[in-house]
């Protein structure tokens, strides 16, 4: 089955993980949609409750199978970060890289032992990283894929494992090209002229065609 975006949260225990869809290079369509070779930006926050969490690894990851589509994951980093109230023992903070595989099917954060600070203040209660992605033209790429994202946390030797998903749909323009002789019959040193008129389907797609090539 072909999961639809989604920006609901998920909690277990004292956790909660949020992913949304933040920024599209392009931004054609409507909000949800990516055209081939766009990039595009999720953001992930962690709304942790105060105390200590050990073997801390934040990750995102793309979903493949069935009903999918193709894209990579290009880069991520943490962009907030409160350094009165949270310490990782990798010394993560605001602005670390995450590392990212090398076949970009994912990222991870390696935070080690992590601490919330008893502080009782709620308004530091968590941290926040964004995920560049990229779609894919691969030659199954058709319009209407859905790319599926998962973010998670987990601790605690996997005690705590929460995760959200969201996800962006795959459009391209549907084009059409015909080509006309004129006159249609010609006899042997006369001229005739071509028209070749290219058609981006009107309904069939909101994509446009960019760098159009006709050869």
């Amino acid at each position: 089955p072909v999961e639809q975006p989604d920006t609901a949260s998920a909690t277990v225990e004292n956790v909660a993980v949020t992913k949304t869809l933040t920024d599209r290079e392009v931004g054609e369509g409507s909000s949800n949609e990516v055209l081939v070779g766009e990039e595009f930006t999720f953001t992930a926050r962690m709304d942790i409750q105060e105390g200590t969490y050990t073997a801390t690894t934040v990750s995102d990851s793309v979903r493949s199978g069935a009903g999918f589509g193709d894209y990579e994951i290009l880069s991520a980093s943490i962009t907030n970060w409160d350094t009165t109230a949270l310490t990782a023992a990798t010394g993560s903070t605001l602005g670390s890289a995450g590392t990212v595989a090398s076949d970009g099917s994912s990222v991870s954060f390696e935070l080690g032992t992590l601490v919330n600070d008893g502080d009782n203040n709620t308004a530091n209660d968590f941290f926040e990283f964004e995920v560049v992605a990229q779609a894919l033209g691969s030659g199954s790429a058709v319009a209407g894929d859905f790319l599926g994202n998962r973010a998670e946390f987990e601790a605690n030797g996997g005690a705590i494992d929460v995760f959200d998903n969201a996800g962006v749909e795959l459009t391209e323009p549907d084009l059409s090209i015909t080509k006309a002789a004129s006159p249609p019959v010609v006899r042997a040193g006369e001229t005739v002229s071509y028209e070749v008129d290219i058609l981006n389907q009107p309904g069939a797609s909101d994509a446009p065609a960019y760098d159009l090539v006709l050869t």
